[in-house]
C-alpha cells in the first residue's frame, strides 16, 4: 500500500495545510424550481460543489441555501455517483 505525504500531494504548501483540508469531502449539491407539469423533469436553479467536513454540514448547509432560494428540492451528490434527493414538505425537508 502506498501513502503519499502531503507534501508530495501538494509540493511546497503540504506543510502549511492543516488537516481540516485532508479530512473532507468534495461534493456536489444541486437545487431545483418545481416540475412545471407531472412527470416534467425540474429545472435547475443552481448547481455547486464545495468541501465539507461532514454529510451533516453537507445537509444542512444544503437546506439552507435551499430555503433562501426559495427551491422545491436539491440533491446531494456522492464522489461515488450515487444521490441524495431532497423534496420541500411544508416547512422541511424529506429525503426521496
Amino acid at each position: 500500500m502506498w501513502t503519499l505525504s502531503r507534501e508530495a500531494l501538494l509540493p511546497g504548501v503540504g506543510g502549511r495545510v492543516s488537516n481540516a483540508y485532508f479530512n473532507t469531502m468534495m461534493l456536489k449539491i444541486g437545487y431545483f424550481v418545481e416540475p412545471s407539469a407531472q412527470g416534467v423533469k425540474p429545472e435547475v436553479l443552481l448547481a455547486v460543489s464545495g468541501q465539507f467536513a461532514t454529510y451533516g454540514d453537507a445537509l444542512l448547509t444544503a437546506q439552507q441555501t435551499a430555503q433562501d432560494l426559495e427551491a422545491h428540492s436539491f440533491s446531494i451528490d456522492w464522489p461515488g455517483g450515487t444521490s441524495d434527493h431532497y423534496f420541500r414538505d411544508g416547512d422541511g425537508w424529506r429525503l426521496k
